[in-house]
């Protein structure tokens, strides 16, 4: 083999090396870390070699030991199995070959680079040992001359430290390098004779190489690996013909006993995530290489031990090991495959992904019926019965089968089947849903014939309905509802309620007809509402008009929400939430406005009529749709925003007499921002939850623009759920001022804040003092601070602010972790370290003890408290109370001049070493991210940003980060182009400014 790996590994390291050692230089010509450049050559070329080693030395190495087992065979084989010997054993040694080549080629190739990058390595240790920023001088050059990379895109230009740059050279460790050999018993060249043969018949079945069976690294490594999982494999063959010899329908289970020490070998010889994987491809292979439940069941569990040595199935081992299964069933072109011993042993494991499965399944049934077709499709509605699996895993199979049965007309006993599992699905979703224990919603216990005499009511209402649409009271039809017993508001009740909703929702969705889109996939097709709309108008008529008033309507909406949050549950990705859209957008339609009426003729003489009465009936909605927020149904999150954004609900609650449908609003939009914070935190927003994104911006602006009293009233709420990365989500909701107020132009030159009749009126919405922070924080605060410790009490002594007593402030603040956990570890899944809506408290606190609309002296207890913390936090804590505070910059208040002057003060009384540069660089960072988002801005930040950039007490041009590099400075150039005009903006550039000009800030 020698001949084979020199050439091969020689031509694939030097391509290798040259392509790596290019793209490296160019994407990390300005990274001082020679640690991140070495990590992203090694994964490149060592991808790159091993891959190109893989491509050529397959067939020359095939033809090699052909030849050479042909000739070491010849003499003492039989010349008429002689070719079949040599086939099968280069296809069992082909890939432990190409491995060994692979990884010559890998270690020469990351040795090699080493080589290359030593002088690069070595420049940027020496530039950090110097204390010098490290640049690239021939890069540095030729973008002087305006090439690269000066005539690249921003996007592509080098940049230190780059995620996503970084991300791309880690992909490369990630690709499957893997050649799959030729299936085993199948001719060279040739393919199957039938994609589905026999082997149905407890035989041992010809099984295809699995991809990507290469050799791990490990206490067990190559051949002597190999040798240990043929032991194993012969002691696990004997042991399951000895016990199939005692007993021919023995099964695992009763076997388990003398299976024990074969499966306590085998999970021996399991050690690192490779050894386990590699392990886990040899089992995966024989899976269905004998199909008797004894086989099939020790198979699982040898499978089940490769999972639990990976760390279960939520890991990314354990994943690997479900995705390599599926594949490896979907790809073995063999009946066998369809054998139920085995599959339900894998699926009592989760060894299969389902949902791919019942792709596949499905799209075989449409194409060709055979008998074990059908078999393993009945298997996955037994599965689905006994909770193996659930409705939405199999759906399509589940639903095609069901035609294909009603279809046929002799298949009662599968309808049966499939009826029993729909209903045992259900019944396990509603438990996952926790709905109540409702007597009502178990179909069970229904009375003989009650659903189809519901049913036929409800038909003949829907009749009557359509004929006469004018008709309200439908005064005959009620009374024949009564006479049933029907509206007793007891379980019976209950039960009416459930099957017309059922009824309603499945007419509306079998109506659908899907439609194609241009890429072939299906889309939702419209559906039918001939039975919903009847419903809403039955509902209405007994609310409104028959005297069921809230009771009925509250019972009517506690059904509707079980049902959804049930189907939700059962149905997964293919819930289909718009007949539940309609039915409760349809009751908020007709009764707010029957309830408009009302309250117009109650308050009919009364000297005034302009707000709305307390919209009862749509508080009962908008309490139901609490019940199903995005947060406990993702599946519903576009109907609620569609709903809470409705011209016929948020209007009609918002302008409900003395603001009485405000806190329930609240509640509503912070379930929705509440959903969204996770991803907003991440900033990583796949495109359904980009789409709701825009949604919920879409929202508050309609708000900010017609009911900017709310955002006023309820903004601390609202920007406790808004993570910091949303920032043009929260400049909306801080934009927002009352009606009645006429803002200040922010740009008049020489505008003196503090003169302004409105800055001494306090903001509304502000919540009270002994709300904000909890007890223990609130007196630790009020030590530091010597607040008053109650009302007509003497004042408390004022502490000093030690750095211990800062530091117990502080580790107040931060999130309690649980126990066995760290904050790197909650770091790293995106929790944030510190208590956000605490920080925010805090702020509003020290704001109340000092009496906003003061000046802010620079000795004050609350200056000195802010600065100790802003000086004693690290940069995410530090970044959090000043979000905190310019939280606070809204519209002209006392609490807006208050906190512009904090930040005022921190900026200029921050200390003058590279601490303090860090704190003013935080500061600016936190009003400018602000600003160059789209508009609106809020008016206090605009003022803030301007008297920090236009006052020359504050030396912001003669700080080092406004200049630190091209990109920033243009970027400061332009904001203060903006906020100031063009001459203004270039003289406070230049520091030309004249002393004096716009003194109104930071009043000492």
């Amino acid at each position: 083999m020698c001949e084979i790996i020199t050439p091969v590994v020689e031509r694939s390291v030097t391509i290798a090396c040259m392509t790596t050692y290019e793209l490296v230089t160019k994407d990390y010509a300005n990274d001082p870390d020679e640690g991140r450049m070495r990590t992203a050559a090694h994964l490149m070329v060592s991808s790159l070699a091993g891959s190109l080693a893989l491509v050529t030395c397959k067939e020359p190495l095939r033809v090699s030991l052909s030849n050479q087992l042909r000739q070491m065979l010849q003499p003492s084989v039989d010349p008429a199995t002689l070719e079949q010997a040599v086939s099968l054993l280069v296809n069992d040694n082909l890939d432990l070959g190409c491995t060994i080549i692979e990884r010559a080629a890998t270690d020469k190739a990351v040795r090699d680079i080493d080589k290359s990058l030593a002088q690069a390595y070595e420049a940027r240790a020496a530039a950090r040992q110097r204390g010098v920023d490290f640049y690239q001088r021939s890069v540095m050059q030729q973008q002087a001359a305006g090439l690269f990379p000066a005539a690249l895109p921003d996007s592509l230009k080098p940049k230190p430290g780059n995620p996503a740059q970084q991300r791309v050279y880690e992909d490369y460790g990630r690709l499957n390098r893997g050649v799959p050999p030729l299936p085993r018993g199948y001719p060279e060249g040739g393919a199957p004779a039938s994609p589905l043969q026999a082997g149905m018949d407890g035989t041992a079945v010809a099984v295809p190489d699995k991809p990507d069976a290469r050799l791990p690294e490990g206490a067990l490594h190559g051949a002597a690996l190999i040798e240990g999982l043929m032991t194993w494999t012969a002691a696990a063959d004997s042991a399951v013909q000895a016990a199939l010899q005692r007993d021919a329908n023995a099964t695992f289970e009763s076997c388990s006993s003398e299976l024990a020490p074969v499966l306590q070998q085998f999970k021996e010889m399991l050690g690192s995530e490779d050894v386990t994987l590699f392990c886990a491809k040899r089992i995966i292979r024989r899976t269905w290489e004998y199909l008797n439940k004894v086989h099939a069941g020790l198979h699982a569990e040898a499978l089940g031990l490769c999972l639990a040595a990976m760390g279960g199935l939520e890991s990314p081992g354990g994943r690997r090991i479900v995705t390599e299964t599926t594949s490896f069933w979907m790809q073995f072109n063999s009946e066998a495959k369809f054998n139920r011993d085995v599959a339900e042993a894998l699926i009592r494991k989760g060894l299969l992904l389902l949902p791919e499965v019942d792709q596949y399944l499905t799209k075989l049934l449409l194409q060709t019926r055979t008998q074990p077709l059908g078999d393993f499709a009945v298997l996955l509605a037994r599965c689905v019965k006994d909770g193996l699996a659930g409705y939405a895993d199999v759906s399509l199979s589940f639903d095609l089968l069901a035609k294909l049965s009603a279809a046929a007309g002799n298949n009662e006993g599968i309808l049966q089947l499939l009826s029993a599992a729909r209903q045992s699905s259900r019944q396990r979703a509603a438990v996952r849903a926790g709905l109540p224990d409702l007597p009502g919603l178990k179909d069970k216990l229904d009375p003989p014939g009650f659903h189809q005499q519901v049913a036929q009511l409800f038909e003949d209402f829907a009749r009557r309905a359509m004929a006469n649409p004018e008709e309200k009271l439908h005064a005959p039809f009620v009374q024949q509802l009564r006479a049933a017993g029907l509206l007793n508001m007891d379980d019976v009740t209950d039960r009416m309620l459930r099957i017309l909703v059922e009824l309603a929702v499945n007419h509306c969705l079998q109506s659908e007809s899907p439609t194609a889109r241009p890429d072939g996939t299906q889309a939702p097709g419209p559906l039918s509402f001939l039975a919903v709309d009847p419903l809403v108008k039955l509902v209405v008529c007994l609310v409104v008009g028959h005297g069921g008033g809230e009771a009925f309507l509250n019972r009517m909406l506690a059904m509707t929400v079980c049902l959804l949050r049930r189907d939700a549950e059962d149905k997964a990705g293919a819930f289909n939430a718009r007949p539940y859209l309609r039915l409760l957008l349809g009751l908020a339609s007709e009764l707010g406005p029957l309830e408009d009426s009302a309250a117009a003729q109650q308050a009919a003489g009364a000297a005034s009529t302009a707000a709305v009465g307390s919209p009862r009936y749509l508080r009962c909605v908008g309490m139901a749709l609490l019940m199903v927020q995005p947060g406990s149904v993702p599946g519903f999150a576009y109907a609620y925003l569609d709903i809470v954004s409705h011209r016929c609900f948020m209007p009609r609650l918002l302008m409900a007499a003395n603001g009485s449908g405000w806190p329930l609003y609240e509640a509503l939009l912070v379930g929705l921002l509440h959903f969204l914070e996770p991803a907003l935190r991440a900033a990583e927003l796949a495109d359904p939850l980009r789409l709701l994104y825009k949604g919920a911006l879409r929202l508050l602006l309609v708000l900010l623009h017609d009911f900017p009293e709310f955002l006023c009233e309820h903004q601390f709420r609202l920007c406790e759920v808004i993570p910091t990365p949303a920032i043009q989500m929260r400049n909306l909701i801080l934009s927002a001022f009352p009606r009645n107020m006429r803002l200040p132009d922010p740009f008049t030159p020489n505008l003196k804040v503090d003169l302004l009749p409105e800055i001494a009126a306090p903001p509304r919405g502000v919540p009270a003092a002994e709300k904000l922070l909890p007890k223990h924080t609130a007196g630790a605060v009020d030590a530091l601070l010597g607040a008053p410790a109650a009302a007509g009490q003497r004042r408390n002594q004022q502490q000093p602010i030690t750095a211990a007593a800062v530091q117990q402030l502080i580790g107040m603040l931060q999130q309690q972790q649980p126990e066995g956990s760290s904050s790197a570890a909650a770091q790293q899944q995106g929790q944030a370290r510190y208590n956000t809506p605490l920080l925010a408290g805090l702020v509003l606190y020290i704001a109340a003890s000092s009496q906003p609309g003061a000046p802010v002296l620079p000795g004050s207890p609350a200056l000195e408290l802010l600065g100790r913390l802003v000086a004693e936090l690290d940069p995410e804590g530090r970044y959090l109370l000043l979000n905190a505070i310019a939280n606070q910059l809204r519209y002209p208040n006392s609490h807006t001049h208050y906190f512009s002057c904090v930040l005022l003060s921190l900026f200029s009384e921050a200390s003058r070493d590279q601490a303090g540069e860090e704190v003013r660089a935080q500061v600016t960072r936190v009003l400018l991210e602000r600003l160059i988002v789209n508009r609106p801005h809020p008016w206090g930040l605009l003022i803030t940003f301007i008297e920090l950039i236009k006052n020359p007490r504050y030396n912001f041009w003669q700080h080092g980060f406004t200049r630190c590099a091209p990109e920033i400075e243009r970027l400061f150039e332009s904001v203060a182009r903006s906020c100031m005009g063009p001459n203004a903006a270039a003289a406070a550039a230049a520091g030309k400014l004249m002393v004096g000009e716009g003194e109104e800030g930071v009043k000492a």
